[in-house]
Parts: C-alpha cells; structure tokens; sequence
C-alpha cells in the first residue's frame, strides 16, 4: 500500500490531472499525469482507477488495482518530475498476470519525457537571457 502522502484522494485533484495533464495510451490501462516542476519539495502522488465498467467483481477490481499500486511502489524513483499521476485501468486489465501487467506499465513509463535532463521535449529559454 502506498503511504498516504503519495496517494492522490481529492476529487479536485483527479479532474485537475484530467483536464490539465498528458495522456499516454496502453492496451491495459491510461496513464494521466500532470508534472509540476515548482513543487520539488513535494514528492510526487499517484491514484488507481477501475470502474464497476471495467469488472463487475470486485475481486477482479482489487486485484488489478493492488498489482498497479506494488508496481507504482516498487517504481517510485523511475517517474521523472514532481507531480500527478493517474491510472485508469482498461477492460482487459483485470484478465492479465502480473508480468504482462508489469511489462505494459514499463513500456509506458518509457513513454514519459524526462525533464531536466536536457531532452529536446522541454522548451529551452536559454535564448532570452540578458
């Protein structure tokens, strides 16, 4: 389980990464998250969905969300940034293993570009200096 200042439990904090984040696509789950690089001295949060639309057990709910939860867990110093992050787990979430799981939540984090590490995904300003 993840510590209570990691996970995001406001409702106005879910529709702020909602509305405001980026999005990544997977075939098990969506990946909503919301970088904040003036807040360093927070650590970032995190929260897990899956709807009644997903799976109708809740034993099939819980299970796929406690897989997410240890991945995020065992993950923490992989996500770049300071911020939000959202997963909303996908119909075929709750009929995958742990590995296929795992595999599709590293192919996702991948995905995310890491700032402050010079990419070229982050605007340089270094031009309008004085």
């Amino acid at each position: 389980m993840l510590p209570k200042n990691l996970r995001i439990t406001d409702k106005f904090d879910f529709n702020k990464v909602k509305r405001f984040g980026k999005v990544i696509h997977s075939p098990l789950f969506i990946l909503s998250y919301l970088i904040d690089g003036k807040n360093e001295k927070y650590p970032s949060r995190f929260g897990v969905i899956i709807t009644n639309k997903i799976e109708k057990r809740s034993v099939k709910r819980h299970r796929a969300k406690r897989i997410l939860i240890d991945l995020i867990y065992k993950n923490l110093d992989r996500f770049p940034g300071k911020g939000m992050y959202v997963f909303i787990g996908k119909p075929f979430i709750t009929e995958k293993n742990y590995e296929e799981i795992s595999f599709e939540f590293n192919q996702v984090l991948s995905k995310i570009p890491v700032f402050g590490s010079g990419d070229a995904s982050r605007p340089s300003f270094s031009k309008f200096k004085h």
